[in-house]
């Protein structure tokens, strides 16, 4: 089991945590001290305050001096936010991130169960099994598997498995929370900084895969994530905006003449699935979103 102690002088390992908070000082207040209840762990902890416009610095600089506080001017999106942080903790020579959401409360023992998951040489990316906060018993994310041809996962969120207590290989894991070795870093880069909401994991997770590192979801490490408190809540209309323009840069980015048609036709379908789903509820504003995403990401 590695052992990570930011204060040793024995050890070279550094652990890391980097959030992103943007108007929520209190989402990231709960998600900090859930983090500072973690057992038998030392790591340090970086907060990027996304160009918040509320009281989100003044709160969380008085009550967590211990933090390092990175601010932005302006809300840089998910992935330029995370990358900030994740930079700062490599400047500061991190071996090991942990990439969370700050809507999310872990186990007291979530970052002990994934450090003892990492000792593999080819192991680089880790997760926890990530449940709804409203229904702490239902699974959100358990991880997927990536289609090779339609470049997403087959099985989504696996949100209808039943899980042992064994380690689970995966080649997609939500960007909800991550523990990633340095060397993934270096490897694959960081997050794409075109996504600014959504997708920017599964892409990730993908050029990760592509250089054969192992990624394993850890049953033992529990989170639970109050879901899309960042975008208004599922299947609004900024939500459904945000996840069809990613969808189509991500798409666009990994298309190929092996998998171009298919996956054309594939993201028809989805798109007019969606379509009927939201005329059903009668979302007419999420449908304008939704389309209007699609087109500013395809054209």
């Amino acid at each position: 089991m590695i052992v990570l102690d930011s204060n040793s002088s024995a050890t070279k390992e550094q652990l890391f945590v980097v959030t992103v908070n943007w108007n929520r000082p209190g989402d990231t207040c709960d998600c900090l001290d859930s983090l500072y209840q973690q057992i038998d762990t030392q790591f340090k902890v970086i907060v990027v305050d996304n160009g918040s416009t509320d009281d989100s610095v003044e709160v969380l600089q008085s009550l967590y001096p211990q933090i390092q506080l990175i601010k932005t001017p302006t809300n840089l999106g998910f992935a330029a936010g995370f990358n900030l942080g994740i930079r700062a903790a490599l400047d500061q020579n991190a071996t090991h991130i942990l990439i969370i959401n700050n809507d999310t409360l872990a186990d007291p023992f979530m970052l002990q169960a994934l450090l003892a998951s990492m000792d593999a040489e080819n192991q680089g990316v880790v997760a926890p099994i990530i449940y709804y906060a409203q229904q702490p018993t239902k699974i959100w994310s358990a991880g997927g598997d990536i289609h090779p041809l339609l470049l997403e996962p087959r099985n989504s969120h696996s949100r209808d498995v039943r899980l042992s207590d064994t380690p689970v290989q995966r080649t997609f894991l939500s960007g909800c929370c991550l523990l990633v070795k340095r060397q993934i870093f270096e490897d694959v880069g960081l997050f794409d900084e075109r996504f600014f909401l959504y997708y920017e994991d599964l892409d990730f997770c993908l050029r990760v895969s592509q250089k054969k590192w192992q990624m394993q979801v850890i049953p033992g490490a529990k989170l639970w994530h109050k879901v899309s408190l960042s975008s208004g809540g599922e299947q609004s209309p900024n939500e459904r905006y945000y996840m069809a323009l990613s969808s189509a840069i991500y798409f666009r980015k990994h298309l190929t003449w092996k998998n171009a048609l298919i996956v054309i036709l594939y993201r028809l379908g989805s798109a007019i699935l969606w379509t009927l789903r939201l005329v059903n509820k009668n979302s007419w504003q999420a449908i304008r979103a939704y389309w209007h995403g699609l087109l500013i990401g395809w054209f």
